[in-house]
């Protein structure tokens, strides 16, 4: 695609907003009306007039509202907000605070908490809608609001005060520059085509394409070659590919001065092995690795960008399990456990069933009367981002928009679903939710995808059962087990079972396993690489 021709690089100034603290700068020369890719920061138009949001006067400060008032030149930071994907947040540009609802219900920006549901916001659609409860939306105070109106929130209506645009700012390009060596990655041979390998190189005199990169709208890194995007293969190696949606091997993001995967932030774009030299090659890596899990600095300079304390950021609200979603039991309560029903609103005596109990690919999910058989039990497959059936594991799909099962295919995007409150919405277009075809309370029922209205054929009620109980035993001798006091804001107390091991939700690549293979009484538990030797396989003898 076109560009702009570029001028001599001035110096490193915020340009790049966030970007310039690992970049240099960029500017182009006004001209031609040039295709340019959208980038990562947009200003939010109200459909009603035209207005759009800011902090009141520009004012940077935590706590102050958010008010409308008219668009000004796009070098006004202030008017400029992003998607943080990683924390489930709205962003105003300069500031990084979050769009947040006061004591009021009056919208406001404030430092990020990651216990705050009054944060968690997304863009559907024309709507900007809680992402715990898709029937509440932000909408401007007023019958008849003008400038300097506040913003609240209300329950969603079908009224323009509601109603919002979202207006992308071209992309911003930069260099990604290692603070090892101040080489810069580059695409070899400038190869536009798939699978093209990345290297470390010096920065060129000129201004060449392949070592511009921006974030496209979604936050993602791309490179100004050929709009490609960073992904990392079974091999750790990085290459240039295609975007694909629903693929999270793709799913590179800038944070703070490092570039982490969004959908497991442990895991960062390295330089293999500290190589200094021109030409070394770009891998993933869990970063800490294996046993150096504490939030000390890390020890060698080859990350990209400089060496800092670990900062792991929680998943969204929507990705948690269920016990941290809902309000919390009380101690004398049951815990809900990993499976739950899905029950029409419609009907509360129907949930979704794979029809006839069948286990074969492109069975129907219909609405069926409740006997709580495994085709009714449902899970949340947090790493891949599906609803997966217990009876076999295979995911919610769609086939000719009707919802259906299949095995999990990474590019997928129709497999990748969130529960929004009531509402379960595809991960990549927020406003389509699963739907019961005709509003229909009777059995047998349909579900396809379709744009969010808030009606009860599209709201759901979750119904967790309760778990089942077991110990946890090491196969390598009998009798050893393993506790733990949970704690859900640390990522080292995420744990899933796979098959018969038990790895990290953020970083299935770490495993929990018994340090140095020992078969002593008190031997210790240590996250350590999946390499599938005993010392990391475990049986779970039921209990009741």
């Amino acid at each position: 695609m076109p560009f702009t021709a570029y001028t001599q690089t001035p110096p490193l100034t915020d340009e790049c907003g966030k970007l310039s603290s690992i970049s240099d700068s960029c500017s182009y020369t006004d001209g031609k009306d040039i295709s340019m890719p959208e980038g990562k920061y947009f200003f939010i138009k109200s459909k009603l007039n035209e207005l759009v949001l800011e902090p009141e006067n520009g004012l940077r400060d935590p706590d102050t509202l958010v008010v409308t008032w008219f668009q000004r030149p796009d070098e006004d930071d202030s008017q400029l907000w992003y998607e943080d994907h990683l924390t489930g947040t709205i962003r105003n540009k300069p500031t990084d605070l979050c769009l947040d609802i006061n004591d009021e219900d009056v919208l406001v920006v404030s430092e990020y908490h990651a216990d705050k549901q009054s944060q968690q916001w997304l863009t559907s659609g024309d709507r900007i809608q809680s992402r715990n409860d898709a029937k509440r939306v932000l909408e401007i105070s007023g019958s008849q609001p003008t400038e300097g109106a506040q913003v609240k929130v209300s329950e969603l209506q079908n009224s323009e005060h509601q109603k919002w645009l979202f207006e992308f700012n071209p992309a911003r390009f930069f260099y990604i520059r290692s603070k090892l060596n101040n080489k810069v990655i580059d695409v070899k041979h400038a190869d536009v085509l798939p699978d093209s390998k990345l290297l470390m190189r010096i920065k060129a005199s000129e201004i060449v394409d392949s070592q511009l990169w921006y974030e496209n709208k979604y936050g993602v890194v791309c490179s100004k070659l050929n709009d490609f995007v960073l992904e990392s293969g079974d091999d750790s190696k990085i290459r240039l590919q295609p975007y694909e949606a629903g693929n999270t091997c793709q799913l590179w993001t800038v944070q703070d001065n490092r570039i982490v995967n969004r959908v497991q932030p442990s895991l960062v774009l390295d330089i293999k092995g500290g190589n200094t030299q021109e030409g070394a090659k770009l891998i993933s890596l869990v970063w800490p690795k294996p046993v150096q899990y504490s939030t000390e600095s890390a020890k060698g300079p080859h990350r990209i960008g400089r060496r800092r304390p670990i900062a792991l950021l929680p998943y969204p609200a929507v990705h948690l399990d269920p016990d941290l979603v809902q309000p919390d039991n009380p101690p004398s309560t049951m815990p809900v456990g990993k499976y739950f029903l899905i029950r029409t609103k419609l009907n509360p005596d129907l949930a979704l069933d794979v029809k006839g109990g069948s286990r074969d690919e492109g069975t129907s999910v219909i609405t069926y009367s409740i006997h709580g058989g495994d085709n009714q039990l449902w899970y949340i497959d947090h790493p891949t981002g599906t609803i997966r059936s217990k009876a076999n594991k295979m995911c919610l799909d769609l086939n000719d928009n009707r919802l259906v099962i299949n095995s999990f295919s990474p590019g997928n995007s129709n497999q990748q679903w969130d529960i929004h409150g009531e509402q379960i919405c595809n991960r990549h277009d927020s406003n389509k939710v699963l739907d019961v075809v005709g509003a229909s309370a009777d059995e047998d029922a349909e579900i396809c995808s379709w744009d969010c209205h808030g009606g009860d054929n599209q709201s759901w009620i979750f119904e967790y059962k309760d778990p089942d109980y077991f110990y946890i035993e090491s196969k390598m001798h009998d009798g050893s087990l393993v506790t733990n006091n949970f704690n859900p804001g640390e990522h080292l107390h995420w744990w899933v079972i796979h098959n018969d091991l038990i790895v990290n939700r953020y970083n299935s690549k770490q495993a929990l396993d018994i340090s140095q293979a020992s078969t002593d009484d008190g031997a210790e538990i240590i996250p350590y690489d999946v390499h599938g030797g005993d010392n990391q396989r475990w049986k779970f003898p039921k209990v009741y």
